[in-house]
């Protein structure tokens, strides 16, 4: 099994790259999310993690930026009949901590707002993953913390990061917010 790709980056479109290893003489073709894809420039050198799939019309790769994204779509192509072409959408269109939030505070409207997903493999992929993925009991208070924090500026996906290390208990919204705001 092939674990990751090192090489230069010869071609990408929408959700496709192709990166160039073993001196220019090997070119492999990786799907990846489209959000990544407009981060990468031609002629980069990248590492991506991969994920082989062996399907009988043969063999697709699929790439991440980390290790952690790879875990998190392996995750959402466990979930019955959710293919890996819908996970890479829901990880094209969400980060890593979003995807979990959502799923762990069982926010189905949220995941059934992404293209291809609706509210029926969005129930689905809750149902199958929320356990793994619990959030804080006071997910009011999270909600309300993310929002405070990005309306003052700071990237969501930082902003997600630093709450998820706080210790949440025996304090109340102001004292997580500015817990956050010291880490930010």
């Amino acid at each position: 099994m092939l674990d990751y790709v090192k090489g230069k980056l010869k071609y990408k479109e929408r959700n496709r790259i192709v990166v160039e290893v073993f001196n220019d003489s090997l070119g492999i073709d990786v799907k990846v999310p489209d959000d990544w894809v407009a981060e990468l420039n031609v002629g980069d050198t990248i590492c991506v993690y991969l994920y082989m799939m062996v399907r009988e019309s043969g063999i697709e790769l699929y790439g991440f930026r980390d290790m952690r994204q790879r875990e998190v779509f392996e995750d959402i192509i466990s979930v019955p009949n959710v293919g890996p072409e819908t996970a890479i959408r829901i990880l094209a269109e969400l980060s890593v901590d979003e995807f979990t939030h959502i799923v762990g505070s069982g926010n189905e409207r949220m995941l059934a707002s992404i293209r291809g997903v609706g509210p029926k493999k969005a129930e689905r992929i809750i149902f199958h993953l929320r356990d793994k993925y619990k959030v804080p009991e006071r997910r009011g208070d999270w909600d309300t913390a993310v929002e405070v924090l990005t309306n003052l500026g700071f990237e969501r996906q930082k902003v997600w990061k630093v709450l998820q290390n706080i210790d949440w208990k025996d304090k109340d919204l102001e004292a997580v917010i500015k817990e956050a705001l010291a880490k930010l």
